[in-house]
């Protein structure tokens, strides 16, 4: 896996699961969404020394506000060194 340094990066997780319509896959959506917020997410986050991890509320993987996504990438490329950022 490739390392980021202390490059800033923001891994943005939604907190829901999708909703399949159907009991038993909303359940084992559910149960793999925990998994993607508690362990494959902080993986990510982990790449870099600057990694961070937010948690969007009221959101699944599908509909992640586009201000969270431009809020994110704001932060990013103004924590950058040599763009925006004084690292």
């Amino acid at each position: 896996m490739t390392r980021l340094g202390d490059f800033p990066l923001i891994v943005l997780t939604a907190s829901q699961s999708l909703d399949f319509g159907n009991p038993e896959l909303n359940r084992e959506a559910a149960a793999y969404q925990q998994v993607w917020i508690h362990e494959i997410q902080p993986k990510l986050v982990g790449l870099s020394t600057h990694g961070r991890q937010i948690a969007v509320g009221n959101a699944n993987h599908g509909s992640i506000p586009q201000e969270a996504i431009i809020s994110a990438i704001r932060k990013v490329v103004t924590e950058t060194p040599g763009v925006g950022g004084s690292h």
